[in-house]
């Protein structure tokens, strides 16, 4: 069993008609450890917003795909916790603070972290920590 820390770009193409939604939801079919800031709910929430503004989704589906994402059996950690690591991480690497708590996150779990973030891939792999990425398997 593989311990994972999904970012928002991962939850949000499991709602999504994307190339890479199928990949993504991989990890839903697995009996890894899916670990998340509280944060996470709230950027994927706003992903899907954006979507349905233009027009790639109905907002019965955004709201079907939110009331899904709360029953998902993750592990939810409170950004709050991580704040002061994930900020120093921020002015050091130059990065917004709210991808580095999903980074700091992965540290202090020693997770892989599960990204579709171009930027926060190149920060994880700077950091060292484990990256999957349903555009590279």
């Amino acid at each position: 069993m593989t311990r994972f820390v999904l970012d928002a770009s991962i939850t949000t193409l499991w709602y999504a008609n994307e190339p890479l939604s199928a990949a993504a939801s991989v990890l839903l079919e697995g009996e890894d450890e899916l670990h998340a800031p509280d944060l996470l709910f709230v950027e994927t929430a706003n992903a899907l917003w954006k979507k349905q503004l233009r027009d790639e989704m109905g907002a019965e589906v955004v709201e079907e795909s939110l009331a899904h994402l709360l029953t998902v059996d993750l592990v939810i950690g409170k950004a709050a916790t991580l704040l002061k690591s994930a900020t120093r991480l921020a002015v050091a690497a130059r990065h917004p603070v709210y991808d580095c708590v999903y980074l700091t996150l992965a540290q202090e779990k020693d997770a892989v972290l599960a990204t579709e973030d171009k930027r926060l891939l190149r920060l994880a792999a700077r950091e060292s920590v484990r990256i999957w990425s349903p555009g590279r398997g």
